[in-house]
């Protein structure tokens, strides 16, 4: 998904989830709850950036920084990205249970991609 990014976060998300997320991100580039990671990426007001999910496959990891690798519980069989506020989100089917997530981007502060690679 590329586009601008108000509030300058990305999320990728079980939209069931109602754990407790972090609400800010002070020097971290990601929080997460049990089904949410939230990742920071290029602010709207700066330009467009793209954020993509895949599953089972990483493409352009070489070039990437891992910022976070952990469990994200998607129960609902749903799979969800999009902003902070929902304006704007895509979702697909996936086969609910533990996925381990791990978050790539091409620069720390300010990233315009932003890659989710899901694994059972």
């Amino acid at each position: 998904m590329t586009r601008p990014w108000p509030w300058g976060l990305t999320v990728l998300s079980d939209p069931d989830d109602r754990s407790l997320v972090p609400t800010t991100l002070g020097a971290e580039a990601v929080v997460r709850g049990e089904g949410t990671v939230v990742c920071r990426v290029l602010h709207a007001v700066d330009g467009e950036a793209t954020a993509t999910a895949t599953l089972d496959t990483v493409t352009a990891e070489a070039e990437m920084l891992l910022v976070h690798h952990g469990p994200l519980e998607l129960t609902s069989g749903l799979l969800r990205l999009g902003d902070a506020a929902n304006e704007e989100a895509v979702e697909c089917a996936v086969v609910p249970g533990p996925y381990i997530v791990r978050v790539l981007v091409n620069a720390l502060d300010h990233p315009t991609q932003v890659l989710f690679a899901l694994t059972r």
